[in-house]
């Protein structure tokens, strides 16, 4: 169909915003980045003043969990979320003031993990994830961060019996997108909800013909000249590396498509910039970078014989810096262990002063290029304490 030329000189535009920007960020990050990652102190040992004092000091006692998800406003306020290490038990929520880590005052509610999160502003953070019940059933959970303390709005459900949303991005008080999963216990479809600024609805998304289709992970912008985007990645089938990699995106409206597929395993997280002109996409296998079209599987540093890579957090601050969280699983007796990786724009490396330890990191979230939060898992002593690096 031939284009109005309204429609051709609105694409024109769009592709020299987008170049435009491109070249800003590329001259103001490409020598930049974190000087030095320290892990942080388990935040669980710490008082809980709460940000901005809004609570009175207690002592938090609790000494096993896991982090999944961070995000980052600015370099004094980041929020990080997980899951209580016994059984039941409210999720869990740290905040950080630029130098520590606090246990803050939580939602309350039981039987609930919380998977990743998303801060739009210091006053207004979205946490989504899900609520056991009995038997293998769950359903979504959603957490709102008011600047002062978290609320629950309800979150929709479908019908079959497991709901788990792993994923969320907000672009505002009044715009996020969650993206998780939907099984019968057999089979599982994709799962995408919408948040207004006031209430949750869940989205038509595609599935990959009658295999099992999941999403793990989005990433929204909202871009220019009024064009929000979102991309979520998955996976379709199942397989030693979690099946095939799932790309879908969004653009203004409500309809979700299938932007690409690969082969090199299940894609776990994603960060985008420039309308998904430039995505990275961790893997269970390494790391991609989708360019609006095609897949590319990028080099990364070899992690050692017998251990095998995977990148569940990873976050982009334009073109020329990102920062990934490295989960790596090692030879008998199998053992998790973590590491963090940067791109510069041209390749991905290992910093000097990167922080290896046992365990895994599982979130990532970068303020700035000489700011980034990676958040995850102890397994030491075979305490699944929860863990934090901070690069700066």
């Amino acid at each position: 169909m031939k284009r109005s030329s309204h429609a051709r000189v609105s694409a024109a535009l769009l592709s020299l915003v987008t170049v435009l920007a491109l070249l800003a960020v590329a001259v103001t990050a490409a020598d930049a980045s974190p000087t030095s990652w320290r892990a942080t102190p388990n935040p669980f040992f710490a008082f809980i003043p709460g940000p901005s004092g809004a609570a009175t000091p207690t002592i938090a006692t609790e000494s096993t969990g896991r982090l999944s998800g961070v995000s980052c406003v600015d370099s004094q306020f980041c929020f990080a979320v997980g899951s209580p290490g016994g059984a039941g038990g409210p999720s869990l929520t740290e905040y950080w003031d630029g130098k520590q880590w606090y246990a803050s005052p939580r939602s309350g509610v039981e039987n609930s993990t919380l998977t990743a999160i998303s801060c739009a502003t210091r006053s207004f953070c979205m946490a989504v994830g899900y609520t056991t019940g009995s038997g293998t059933n769950t359903t979504t959970l959603a957490e709102t961060w008011n600047g002062t303390n978290w609320s629950v709005p309800a979150a929709p459900n479908t019908v079959s019996a497991q709901n788990v949303l792993s994923g969320v991005s907000c672009t505002s008080q009044s715009f996020c997108i969650a993206v998780g999963n939907s099984s019968n216990g057999t089979t599982a479809k994709t799962l995408v909800e919408r948040w207004n600024g006031s209430s949750w609805v869940i989205l038509k998304s595609p599935n990959v013909g009658s295999a099992s289709s999941t999403l793990a992970g989005v990433s929204c912008d909202p871009g220019y000249l009024g064009i929000s985007f979102c991309v979520a990645v998955g996976a379709s089938g199942s397989g030693p590396t979690g099946g095939n990699g799932l790309i879908e995106r969004f653009y203004n409206g409500s309809t979700w498509t299938i932007g690409s597929s690969s082969t090199v395993g299940g894609f776990e997280s994603v960060s985008c910039v420039f309308l998904s002109s430039f995505c990275m996409v961790g893997t269970t296998t390494g790391i991609s970078r989708w360019n609006g079209s095609s897949v590319t599987a990028l080099a990364i540093p070899a992690p050692g014989p017998s251990f095998h890579p995977d990148f569940p957090g990873i976050s982009c601050i334009g073109a020329s810096f990102c920062a990934a969280a490295e989960r790596l699983s090692g030879p008998s007796p199998a053992a998790e262990h973590s590491t963090e990786l940067t791109w510069n724009g041209t390749a991905w490396s290992l910093p000097s002063g990167a922080v290896s330890s046992a365990g895994g990191l599982i979130g990532a979230s970068c303020a700035t290029t000489t700011f980034c939060a990676l958040v995850g898992a102890s397994n030491v002593a075979a305490l699944d304490g929860p863990v934090a690096v901070v690069g700066s």
